[in-house]
């Protein structure tokens, strides 16, 4: 059976799990239990990705201020940050 592959390039872990969520949270199939699940990993995922990089590039200021998490993942998955934030505290 042949079949081909798309090579990708990331930059960094983060990026990866956040494309992966992606990919199984665009499925017809998936229940809306997978769909919350994945979600919050998706939110715990970027908050550790926000997380590592103000600890590590050591920059405060920044001209806008930052969308919450929370809010940000809601708007892209089109759930209420309510819905997104009432899963994140049920698991």
């Amino acid at each position: 059976m042949n079949y081909s592959t798309i090579q990708k390039d990331f930059a960094d872990k983060h990026d990866v799990i956040d494309w992966m969520i992606n990919n199984q949270l665009g499925r017809r199939n998936a229940t809306s239990e997978k769909k919350s699940y994945l979600r919050g990993v998706m939110y715990e995922n970027q908050k550790e990705k926000v997380g590592a990089n103000q600890h590590t590039r050591g920059v405060a200021t920044v001209a806008t201020p930052p969308q919450k998490t929370a809010q940000k993942i809601a708007d892209e998955q089109s759930v209420s940050e309510r819905d997104l934030i009432r899963i994140i505290h049920m698991s």
